[in-house]
Formats: structure tokens, C-alpha cells, sequence
């Protein structure tokens, strides 16, 4: 019985050693698998780790210009925005400059005419006495007050003179000689100031 129980025992023995053979075995076999998944995942954490690297040394690289870009921009926005500013204010100056000379030149243009309507009555009327004077054969009484001494000798009274020049129709050949530098009279070419 004894031989009986000791074979089993040796035969149980060899059973479980198998089993412990065939389990290390497929140990190995999966610890091998392990030891290539492990090294495959390293490989691709070395890689990926590299790549980041590669991605944030670009990145930061990237940031770094594009904050240069955005100091230039702000500061060449000020400089636009200051050189606006100062076209405003000189296009506002000229404006004001602009308004200011047109009303002088409104002005002076009223005084212009004004000053050419006088003018021509001062030439018209010279021109009148220039011929009331020179044509007259009658000469004038001397008075004590109003009298006037010409060059040539002769004494008028102004005063009757200027209404008789203002109440007298003027002539056209008159007005066309006054428009001109140059009047014409029975005693020569007098110089009169011409608008």
C-alpha cells in the first residue's frame, strides 16, 4: 500500500511539475511580450516626448515673434495715430487760415470796387474840369475865398467848378479818355491815375 501511495504521490509530483513548467514557460513567454510592449512604448514616449519638445521650442519661438510683432504694431499705431492727430490739427488750421482769407478777400474785394468807383469819379471829374477849364474863353472874377492859381495862370473857383463837374452830364468820349492813363486836352496829354 505503501509503494501504492507512494507512486501516486510521485505521479502527482510529476504532474504539477509539468504544470509549474508549462506556467513558467508561458511566464516567460508573456514576460518577453511585456519586456517588447514596454520597450515599444518607451521608444514611442522618447518620440513623442521629443516632438512636444520640438513643438513648444516652436511655439515659444513663435510667441516670441508674434509679441515683437504686436510691440511694433502698437507702437507704429501710436505713431500713425499721433501723425493724424497733427493733420487734423493743421488741416483744422488751414481751414481756419482758409475762412479767415476769404473774408478778407471778401472784404477787400468791396473795397476794391468801392475804392475803383471813387476812382473813376476822381478821373471823370478831372477829366471835366480839364475841359471846362481849357475851353472856357471867359475868364474868371478873382474872389477872396475858393480861388485856385493853375500853372498857366488861370483863377477858378473850386467850388463852382466841382458842382458844375457833378451837375454836368458826363460825355462818353470823356469817360472812354478816363478809363485809360492818359487824358487829352485842348493844351496837351495829361497823366490821370487809372482804374
Amino acid at each position: 500500500d505503501s509503494q501504492k501511495e507512494i507512486g501516486e504521490i510521485e505521479k502527482e509530483r510529476m504532474i504539477l511539475q509539468n504544470d509549474l513548467e508549462s506556467k513558467t514557460g508561458e511566464y516567460v513567454k508573456k514576460s518577453e511580450e511585456f519586456d517588447e510592449v514596454t520597450l515599444g512604448c518607451d521608444y514611442k514616449i522618447s518620440k513623442y516626448t521629443a516632438e512636444i519638445k520640438k513643438l513648444e521650442s516652436k511655439l515659444e519661438k513663435l510667441t516670441e515673434e508674434k509679441d515683437k510683432k504686436i510691440l511694433y504694431l502698437q507702437s507704429r499705431n501710436t505713431e500713425l495715430y499721433l501723425k493724424l492727430e497733427s493733420f487734423e490739427e493743421r488741416y483744422n488750421n488751414q481751414v481756419e487760415v482758409s475762412k479767415t482769407l476769404q473774408n478778407e478777400l471778401q472784404s477787400s474785394f468791396v473795397e476794391t470796387n468801392s475804392l475803383i468807383r471813387e476812382m473813376e469819379m476822381l478821373n471823370l471829374m478831372f477829366a471835366e474840369l480839364e475841359h471846362r477849364i481849357f475851353s472856357s474863353d471867359s475868364k474868371v472874377v478873382n474872389d477872396d475865398e475858393n480861388v485856385e492859381v493853375t500853372q498857366n495862370g488861370k483863377q477858378i473857383k473850386v467850388d463852382e467848378v466841382l458842382k458844375v463837374a457833378q451837375s454836368t452830364e458826363t460825355s462818353p468820349s470823356l469817360l472812354q479818355q478816363s478809363c485809360f492813363n492818359e487824358v487829352t486836352t485842348q493844351n496837351g496829354t495829361k497823366m490821370v491815375l487809372s482804374v
